[in-house]
């Protein structure tokens, strides 16, 4: 009751500290991930890495910056495209997927090299050399999570709906994020 009260009350603040949040999460998961790796398979007899506590800071910073765009997203899609009817359902998707996800996938990838203290052009490769494989797995995950986020999900929760649904999808861009540019083409 308190959360839900929190999140009527305080959609914005509540949404953003989430998706924020989430994005920590998920390249803490990621990273976890890695070290074991290493660990594992014992790849060129490397040593367990530490773990880069900036690179979680970098994710938290980025989620932070792109929730307000997204909040303000699910406002404006649900007042141009009323109602939960299947139509509307994938108008509200397609919107999604043809406008947003470019965007935010974008404004992620340069952001985040730039927040990693890359120049303006090697912002701009990273974007390049990503976007296409992140954008091929968005349109694997997102059309399906949208369509249940739309249907059934009331306004207010829209953003922690998706917050939780992108942890997952967190990891997978804290792992392209962060792959290097001979592993990308693999």
């Amino acid at each position: 009751m308190i959360l839900k009260n929190f999140f009527q009350r305080y959609s914005f603040i509540a949404n953003s500290v989430t998706f924020a949040s989430l994005f920590g999460l998920g390249d803490f998961i990621e990273q976890q991930r890695e070290r074991y790796d290493i660990k594992r398979h014992k790849k060129c007899n490397l040593q367990m890495k530490p773990y880069n506590f900036r690179r979680t800071l970098d994710m938290v910073i980025i989620g932070g910056l792109l929730s307000p765009f997204i909040h303000y997203w699910y406002v404006v899609l649900d007042k141009m495209i009323i109602g939960n009817i299947h139509s509307m359902v994938l108008k509200k998707v397609v919107a999604d997927e043809v406008v947003m996800s470019p965007v935010l996938g974008v404004a992620f990838l340069g952001g985040m090299a730039k927040l990693e203290g890359q120049s303006f052009e090697r912002c701009w490769n990273e974007v390049k050399l990503k976007f296409w494989p992140m954008y091929k797995m968005d349109l694997s995950v997102w059309p399906a999570a949208q369509a249940v986020n739309f249907y059934v999900i009331p306004g207010q929760y829209r953003v922690a709906y998706v917050s939780f649904v992108t942890l997952l999808w967190n990891v997978f861009l804290s792992y392209i994020s962060h792959k290097k540019e001979d592993e990308i083409t693999k």
